[in-house]
């Protein structure tokens, strides 16, 4: 191992896409390594989308309950993901799709089931906002439905219910079976 040399070129982060390894890595320290001289890999822009492993597809399903102006609500979430034929980062990726629903606003109930699925497509991985985004876009635009549906402002919908100062985010994960009714009741 002390022989091999990685150089990797201050360009941009890595987001998720450079933080596993994948197959044409250790191709190339095996080849430099029977080669005796340094091996270099260079993309096309094309071939880096091939490379790369993409956003999971995300199948999202909300029921929320609260108030007539939506405050002191609660949020149950379903997400089905597509994680593609290899796991990779799918158990984080899935689980912060649930720990940061409740990262913006005060949601004082919520109950998460996040499932990842491993297909036969090819493998999902880590992106920009890791697991969060296709969760996030989803309960974004019902926070616009419901506050279409209340008649009030969705910038104030959104203001309402913004975490407080010194307050935490409902993002304890426990793990119980129960079904979507019982999220509701007390």
């Amino acid at each position: 191992m002390a022989g091999i040399r990685i150089i990797k070129p201050l360009v941009g982060g890595g987001f998720g896409g450079k933080s596993e390894v994948l197959p044409l890595e250790i191709i190339a320290a095996i080849a430099a390594r029977k080669a005796h001289a340094p091996v270099k890999i260079t993309y096309t822009r094309e071939e880096v989308f091939w490379r790369n492993r993409g956003r999971p597809r995300t199948i999202v399903r909300f029921e929320n309950r609260g108030q007539k102006k939506w405050t002191d609500h609660a949020v149950a979430a379903r997400v089905i993901q597509d994680g593609g034929a290899y796991c990779s980062y799918g158990a984080v990726t899935i689980l912060y799709s649930g720990a940061l629903l409740g990262a913006l606003y005060d949601i004082p109930n919520i109950r998460y089931d996040g499932y990842r699925v491993l297909t036969n497509k090819p493998a999902c991985g880590a992106m920009r906002g890791h697991g969060t985004v296709n969760v996030r876009f989803a309960f974004e635009s019902q926070l616009d439905e419901i506050a279409d549906h209340l008649r009030i402002d969705p910038a104030v919908v959104r203001h309402r219910n913004l975490l407080k100062p010194r307050a935490s985010p409902s993002t304890i994960c426990a793990c119980k079976a129960m079904d979507s009714r019982s999220a509701f009741t007390r």
